[in-house]
């Protein structure tokens, strides 16, 4: 995962970004996190960041087996369970649907169908403080 942090804190440099601040130090640990899971369990995938003024979005894609249900595929205390209590938005497309994370929910809810049907799409979003 060396690449990735490599990869992290220049796109964080080239967009002003100040590396040792708290949130983005947050933000890094759990893009690895996801990372984690399309890389190491899948060996490939598409990492896509987003920065905006107030939050930054995380997308990643990649070709695996997907999601069946991530409610019981994301296992309580383990990683995707802590990216997902972290982020202010989080949807997991896979298999078809889409499941998002709701306010005051503690499982994700399928809200819509999507046209993943291989693999699975990850987005994970943080408001800035």
């Amino acid at each position: 995962m060396g690449a990735l942090n490599d990869w992290w804190q220049k796109i964080c440099t080239e967009s002003g970004l100040n590396l040792n601040s708290k949130e983005l130090k947050k933000i890094d640990y759990y893009l690895l996190e996801i990372a984690r899971n399309a890389f190491e369990n899948i060996g490939s995938g598409e990492i896509k960041v987003i920065f905006e003024p107030k939050k930054a979005t995380i997308i990643i894609t990649d070709h695996g087996h997907g999601f069946e249900n991530p409610n019981e595929d994301i296992q309580l205390g383990h990683g995707l369970h802590q990216v997902k209590k972290y982020a202010d938005e989080f949807i997991i497309e896979s298999n078809g649907a889409k499941f998002t994370k709701i306010p005051k929910r503690k499982k994700l809810v399928k809200t819509e169908d999507t046209d993943i049907m291989q693999g699975s799409k990850i987005t994970f979003i943080k408001n800035f403080e």
